[in-house]
């Protein structure tokens, strides 16, 4: 699971969530909690565990890491499998079946910083985004009201007269960042003007986004800020930066998008990581072109850069045909069959095993990687109803 907590929250998550139930819904206090994938755990134990459940010969299979490295699934060893149809559960909502995933480009960069050596009178502020919803960088990145701190600071400070002291925001590389905090500094005869200026811009922000907290105050800080042209530079390279969705196809689904992730200062540098998501490579390749120009443009210091591979399949084999029939006599309804802008684990899967058939089937889950992540139960009974059917046509 993507481990989040809210920042007034003390949890050790070795220890696992606390769950509740709320008005139909699974939640966890204070943290995400997991759905995906425990709710696909409970799925195979339970199948594992009865004697009346009608299947075929099953190979369970349980994989760590799938919200890191994947090292789980790129380690299995293939050979131990004789199954070519692949039921998982890594999907989000209750009315489709999932047969691909998105490719993903990552970069992990720094920016070198140099310090201010001016010795004019300063002022220090603190600008604090915090609250804002998060949430899945593939699955929530078409809802734009949520932002993303760390671009709306970019936005806020840019082209104004000010020197970054420290920033940091964001927590990881496929969570929309819920947090970003900045301390800046300002010539003394500035700061009239400044704050003039940023609380405007401020109230503009709010007014997008009123789902998050905006919150500027004058701070103690003697620690030397970094120089006008290093900040700038660093505020017009996340400003470059497209963020959220950025192409739909024909029914309005998102395939390509990016997600500026986190930004955490060190010493003599700031960390930036930050993605773009496909579903259709011939349309990514002039935003992933865009980034490495701004990349190029900026001075930017690429420390690693990962491409996760997409998977497609054609909708016509058996194990679509079967679920999605199976579908239909439990939900009443035909279920929306699509590759999604989720990583998931089919592409590895298909470079070990021979003539995949890969679906995902899923619960209704909301606000997944975030503190609001819910689990729907009803939805739960449903995924579960049309997993049996399937096992007993198969």
């Amino acid at each position: 699971m993507v481990c989040e907590k809210n920042e007034d929250v003390k949890h050790n998550f070795e220890n696992g969530v606390e769950v509740y139930e709320e008005n139909g819904y699974l939640m966890a206090k204070g943290t995400s909690l997991g759905a995906d994938n425990g709710v696909g755990i409970a799925y195979l134990l339970a199948i594992l565990d009865s004697d009346e459940v009608k299947h075929p010969k099953i190979e369970a299979i349980f994989t760590t890491q799938e919200e890191t490295t994947m090292d789980g699934v790129r380690n299995i060893d293939a050979s131990k499998l004789s199954a070519s149809q692949v039921i998982s559960f890594d999907n989000f909502s209750a009315d489709d079946i999932w047969i691909g995933s998105a490719s993903s480009k990552e970069w992990d960069s720094n920016l070198e910083m140099k310090l201010l050596q001016d010795t004019v009178p300063f002022v220090c502020y603190q600008l604090d985004l915090q609250n804002f919803l998060g949430g899945h960088s593939g699955m929530d990145i078409k809802d734009e009201k949520r932002g993303n701190p760390i671009k709306i600071v970019s936005e806020l400070l840019k082209d104004e007269t000010i020197f970054i002291n420290n920033i940091w925001g964001g927590s990881a590389i496929n969570v929309i960042p819920r947090n970003c905090t900045v301390i800046f500094s300002t010539p003394l005869a500035n700061e009239s003007n400044l704050i003039k200026s940023l609380q405007a811009k401020i109230a503009l922000q709010k007014e997008k986004y009123p789902v998050g907290d905006i919150i500027l105050e004058k701070v103690q800080n003697s620690n030397l800020p970094f120089d006008a042209t290093s900040s700038q530079t660093l505020l017009h390279f996340i400003s470059s930066f497209q963020n959220g969705a950025l192409a739909l196809d024909a029914k309005q689904n998102v395939v390509v998008s990016g997600n500026f992730a986190t930004i955490e200062t060190f010493e003599n540098h700031i960390n930036l990581k930050y993605a773009i998501r496909s579903n259709k490579e011939v349309i990514a390749q002039k935003f992933v072109s865009d980034v490495q120009s701004s990349i190029q443009k900026y001075g930017i210091q690429i420390l690693k850069y990962e491409v996760w591979k997409g998977y497609e399949q054609s909708e016509n084999n058996e194990l679509i045909h079967i679920c999605s029939k199976c579908y239909q006599e439990v939900m009443k309804k035909e279920p929306n069959i699509l590759g999604v802008q989720a990583c998931l684990e089919c592409e590895f899967l298909n470079e070990k095993i021979p003539n995949l058939q890969y679906i995902a089937l899923g619960t209704n889950i909301y606000g997944a990687h975030s503190t609001k992540e819910k689990v729907e139960i009803a939805s739960i009974d449903t995924a579960w109803e049309i997993l049996l059917k399937v096992l007993e046509t198969i």
